[in-house]
């Protein structure tokens, strides 16, 4: 049995301050907790003459996304639209080995690393992600970007991995026509966008390990 961790009157127009103060979180006890690790988090981090952060997370939690479109069948919808689909997976599973072996190389160097190595792998970390950035946004939705995980078009409560592909997929059995054909057209042109920035993630690992 799963518990709802909120409360009956959240998002409703009982949830007021006073009820919140008096009922909910007397004297704010839980907010004062919150953020106070939300401060210990970021002295953690600010602290850190390396970055504590894995780059081998983004490509697994990738790996997993694609594993999950299997699962559900979704895969041979994809494949069916989309003869070269199978490059993302593939491409995914590279980036997983580069990034494994980028991780084990860092840790070989972290004690004869000098400040100029650390600072461009805290770099590489930060700018690693921004990869899989849409300067245009994802479809009908500018102000949503990251093409890798977001929240999905028909539920902003929870992110979705390859959002874009969910939401393309979206009633795409009711679609005939024009509307299909252009439907799959962006189905293709988004894939192959996933499988470019992949390849430029693994191409960026790749030049920092030669610089290091």
């Amino acid at each position: 049995m799963r518990i709802n961790p909120g409360y009956a009157t959240y998002h409703t127009g009982y949830e007021t301050f006073y009820l919140v103060d008096k009922m909910i979180d007397q004297g704010f006890k839980i907010h004062q907790g919150c953020s106070r690790f939300a401060l210990l988090t970021l002295k953690y981090l600010s602290d850190s003459v390396l970055l504590p952060y894995s780059v081998v997370q983004l490509p697994q939690a990738m790996a997993k996304a694609l594993n999950g479109i299997k699962e559900n069948g979704q895969q041979d919808t994809l494949m069916d639209i989309y003869d070269k689909y199978g490059l993302l997976p593939e491409a995914v599973d590279n980036f997983t080995t580069e990034a494994k072996k980028f991780q084990i190389m860092v840790q070989q160097h972290i004690p004869t690393m000098n400040p100029v190595t650390v600072r461009s792998y805290n770099d590489l970390m930060m700018r690693l992600e921004q990869v899989f950035i849409l300067p245009e946004g994802l479809r009908g939705r500018p102000d949503v970007r990251h093409a890798v995980f977001s929240p999905s078009q028909f539920n902003n409560y929870a992110a979705a991995a390859f959002p874009m592909i969910t939401d393309l997929l979206y009633g795409l059995e009711k679609l005939s026509g024009d509307d299909l054909i252009n439907r799959h057209k962006e189905i293709c042109k988004h894939i192959s966008d996933l499988t470019i920035m992949v390849h430029s993630a693994i191409n960026m690992l790749k030049e920092d390990m030669n610089q290091i």
